[in-house]
C-alpha cells in the first residue's frame, strides 16, 4: 500500500464527493480539502494477535467525534497488520456521508489510488446528473399526492408503545446502549427464503403486537433517500426513515404477513420524498414531551458485499473482526433519539447475520433488551418453522398487560 498515493487518493476523492470536504477555512489547513491531519498510521504487525490490536485501535478511532462545527468531516486511519496486509478504517460525520453503499466508496477510492500509481489509468468516471423523481420541481399536486397517501395511511394510529421498563420522562438524558446477537446460520438461511430484510422485519412487527397486544405495529424503516440507480454513485447523507404501519389484522400467517411487510416497504419507498415532520403532520399525532414524533421503534437492514473491488494490485474487502457477532464492528451508540433501534446487517457476501438493538437505558433495563433480542431470534425461528400457520397458532397470547414469546423445541 502506497501511503502518499492514498492520501491523494483521498484527498481526490473529496474533490469527486463534496459531502466529504472540510466545511471551514480552518479546518482546511495546509490546503487540504479534508483538512490538515485527515490521515494517520499505527504498525501493529509486530504484536501477537495483529487483528485484534487493530480492532481496539479501530474502536477507539471510531468513536472519534467529528465536530460539525470546526468543518471536519472525515478522518481515516491505516493500519498495518501484516505483510502486505492492512485495515483502513474511514470515521465520517453523519452528516456528510452515513455509511450507506461502502462499495461506492471503495470503489471511487481504488479507482483513484491506481490513477495515481499508474498515470495512463483512468480513473472513476464522471458522476452522471441526477434525474427523475429527485430533481423534479416539488409542485403542489405532487406535494399534496404524496401527503394524501400519508393520511390514507396513518389515520387512525393505535398508541403502539413498545414495552417499557419505566415511563418517558419529559426532559430525558437520551442515553443509548446497545445489545446484539448472531442469528444462527440455519435461521438466516431459513429467513433468507422468504427475503431476509422482509421476514426480519415481519418478525419484529409480530413480537411488537403480541407484547402490545395490538394487530399492528408502526416501524420507521430507514433506507436511501434517493432512488437506487442515483445511490449507487453518489456518496451523502442518504440515510431516511420512513414510517411503515403494518397490518396483524385477521391472523395472518407469516408469509401472508413478510407480503404485507413488502407491500407497505413498497408504499412508503415510492411516497418518500416528503420530510418526515409533514408525515408526521399528515398523521395528526400529537407532540408528547420525551416522545420522538411518529414512531418509536426504527428497523434497519444492510447486506455487505464480499469484495469492496481491486486496483493496482490492492484488493479491499470488509474486515471480518474476531470476537464479534458475524465479524461485525459495532460502536455504542452514545445516545438515541428512539426508545428502540434494531439493526440487521448481512455479513460479506451473504456470510452471517446479526442483529442489534440500541435501546434508551432510562425506559429500558440491559436485561429487557436482551430479552426481546432472544424473543425476536424465538419469533423468527418458530414463523420460519410453520410460515404458512396463523400467527396465533406459534405462540399464546395473554389477554392481559404481558405476553410471552414463542415456545419452540428443537
Amino acid at each position: 500500500m502506497r501511503l502518499p498515493a492514498l492520501r491523494t487518493a483521498l484527498e481526490e476523492l473529496a474533490e469527486r464527493h463534496e459531502v466529504l470536504r472540510a466545511g471551514t477555512a480552518e479546518a482546511v489547513g495546509h490546503g487540504s480539502l479534508l483538512g490538515d491531519g485527515f490521515l494517520t498510521t499505527a504498525d501493529v504487525s509486530g504484536e501477537s494477535e495483529p487483528l485484534l490490536t487493530a480492532k481496539e485501535i479501530a474502536q477507539a478511532e471510531a468513536a472519534l467525534v467529528l465536530d460539525p462545527a470546526s468543518g471536519r468531516r472525515l478522518h481515516a486511519l491505516l493500519a498495518t497488520t501484516g505483510p502486505a496486509r492492512h485495515v483502513l478504517l474511514v470515521t465520517t460525520h453523519r452528516h456528510a456521508y452515513d455509511g450507506g453503499q461502502p462499495e461506492v466508496f471503495f470503489r471511487d477510492l481504488l479507482a483513484l489510488y491506481g490513477a495515481r500509481l499508474d498515470g495512463s489509468r483512468a480513473g472513476p468516471p464522471e458522476l452522471p446528473a441526477l434525474s427523475g423523481e429527485h430533481t423534479e420541481p416539488w409542485t403542489r399536486p405532487r406535494r399534496e399526492e404524496r401527503l394524501a397517501y400519508w393520511r390514507r395511511t396513518l389515520t387512525g394510529l393505535a398508541d403502539g408503545a413498545p414495552p417499557l421498563d419505566r415511563a418517558r420522562p419529559a426532559h430525558g438524558t437520551r442515553a443509548a446502549a446497545a445489545v446484539g446477537s448472531r442469528i444462527p446460520d440455519d435461521l438466516a438461511h431459513a429467513a433468507s427464503r422468504l427475503g431476509t430484510r422482509e421476514s426480519v422485519l415481519a418478525a419484529l412487527a409480530a413480537l411488537l403486537a403480541l407484547h402490545t397486544e395490538a394487530d399492528e405495529a408502526l416501524i420507521g424503516l430507514t433506507s436511501a433517500a434517493l432512488p437506487l440507480s442515483a445511490a449507487r454513485t453518489r456518496l451523502g447523507p442518504f440515510a431516511q426513515s420512513l414510517p411503515l404501519r403494518l397490518d396483524l389484522a385477521d391472523d395472518p400467517s407469516f408469509e401472508e404477513l413478510t407480503d404485507r411487510v413488502r407491500h407497505a416497504v413498497t408504499g412508503a419507498q415510492q411516497h418518500r420524498d416528503v420530510p418526515l415532520a409533514d408525515i408526521a403532520r399528515a398523521a395528526g399525532l400529537p407532540d408528547e414531551p420525551g416522545r420522538a414524533p411518529l414512531f418509536d421503534v426504527a428497523y434497519s437492514y444492510q447486506a455487505l458485499p464480499a469484495a469492496l473491488g481491486s486496483a493496482a494490485g490492492v484488493a479491499a474487502a470488509p474486515v471480518r473482526w474476531p470476537g464479534t457477532d458475524a465479524g461485525r464492528l459495532t460502536m455504542p451508540p452514545g445516545r438515541s433519539e428512539l426508545d428502540l433501534s434494531w439493526s440487521v446487517v448481512e455479513g460479506p457476501g451473504r456470510d452471517g447475520l446479526s442483529v442489534s438493538l440500541d435501546y434508551r437505558t432510562e425506559l429500558v433495563d440491559r436485561s429487557s433488551a436482551r430479552a426481546l433480542v432472544e424473543g425476536l431470534l424465538a419469533t423468527l425461528r418458530a414463523a420460519t418453522r410453520a410460515p404458512g400457520a396463523p400467527l396465533s397458532s406459534l405462540w399464546p397470547i395473554r389477554a392481559t398487560t404481558g405476553a410471552s414469546t414463542p415456545a419452540h423445541t428443537d
